[in-house]
């Protein structure tokens, strides 16, 4: 559940040393909704530097004169990160110190927080290595309600000369039309795109929080594109570094994190077949992205693709990202964190 605070200051101060203070602690502002003008002054928002570490961020607001007290109230949703948790108390205990009054959180009046109610990564590369998983979790959500959705739609028993029927393999010169095969086969850029992302992700917390003494940084590596982007801030070193490598195939990934870390057996995350299957991971997942490069290179249909296909393509995938997960919190010592 939510973590809330409020300070309670002497309308007296001046207030703009109080926006100063709270821009110092890191706080951008945000714009005021319509329904919040009447109560409130200003409105804030607080994220990590790192905005690969950002669970939820800290939320803040600023009363109007309330009975000679302006009430500075803060609020980290649940599942909030130890750091956005630090970041509460240091801003309560910041308000307190520069403009006295008191403060009541929901531990009590003048009682922080516990600095334990948080989700348990405190390590960059445990919080890194989770918001990604979190995010890959996430990435996926619209398709299995999109997979309910066509299942509702979708006519149930009837002939195959229906067109929005499930029934393939009869009527073959048809099936490529039907709605169930479309979306089958469009569903799958997507959900390769999410992995992708993800496992790329991944690496890159990887590069930037662990200490792998490789040799994946080299000044010939970067362009005229890439410096000008690390110039202005708009990327870091390591991204426009990650962003020249592959990630969809998993002989691919396996040569990647081996040159990232030679200590991490990515191999066996694939090598292993899912449940009862007799197809390694790593054969069964770059069947599927040859025949996504045939559907967006090409404008590919394959007919005898089905929801069923991409149901259990899914389940392939998730099945990869958690050994995934569960090997890097091995490896770097870390609590596995399914909890999204």
């Amino acid at each position: 559940m939510s973590l809330c605070s409020t300070n309670y200051i002497s309308s007296n101060i001046k207030i703009k040393k109080l926006y100063w203070v709270i821009e110092r602690l890191g706080y951008k502002e945000i714009e005021l909704e319509r329904e919040l003008r009447n109560s409130y002054r200003k409105c804030y928002f607080w994220r990590p530097s790192n905005l690969d570490l950002t669970y939820v961020g800290v939320e803040l607001n600023i009363s109007k004169n309330d009975n000679g007290k302006i009430r500075v109230e803060t609020r980290t949703r649940a599942g909030r990160s130890y750091v956005e948790l630090t970041q509460q108390n240091t801003t309560i205990k910041t308000i307190k110190d520069f403009f006295c009054g008191t403060f009541e959180t929901d531990y009590g009046k003048n009682i922080y927080m516990n600095p334990e109610d948080c989700s348990p990564e405190k390590s960059n590369i445990a919080m890194a290595l989770y918001v990604q998983r979190w995010k890959f979790n996430n990435a996926l959500i619209p398709i299995k309600i999109f997979a309910q959705f066509m299942e509702k739609s979708l006519h149930k028993d009837t002939l195959a000369g229906d067109l929005y029927g499930m029934q393939v393999g009869v009527l073959p010169f048809t099936d490529h039309l039907r709605p169930c095969v479309v979306s089958a086969n469009i569903q799958l850029p997507y959900i390769i795109g999410a992995w992708e992302n993800y496992v790329k992700n991944s690496y890159l917390s990887i590069l930037k929080y662990v200490n792998t003494d490789n040799k994946i940084i080299k000044p010939d590596r970067l362009s005229v594109d890439d410096l000008e982007k690390i110039k202005t801030g708009e990327s870091s070193v390591e991204e426009c570094i990650v962003s020249k490598f592959s990630f969809q195939r998993p002989q691919t990934i396996i040569n990647n994190f081996g040159q990232l870390d030679k200590k991490l057996d990515v191999n066996a995350v694939f090598d292993k077949p899912y449940k009862r299957r007799t197809t390694k991971l790593k054969t069964s997942i770059d069947e599927i992205i040859t025949l996504r490069n045939q559907i967006v290179h090409d404008g590919f249909i394959d007919a005898k693709l089905t929801d069923k296909d991409v149901k259990n393509f899914l389940d392939e995938v998730e099945e990869a990202a958690n050994r995934l997960y569960k090997l890097f919190a091995k490896q770097y010592e870390f609590k596995a964190n399914f909890n999204f």
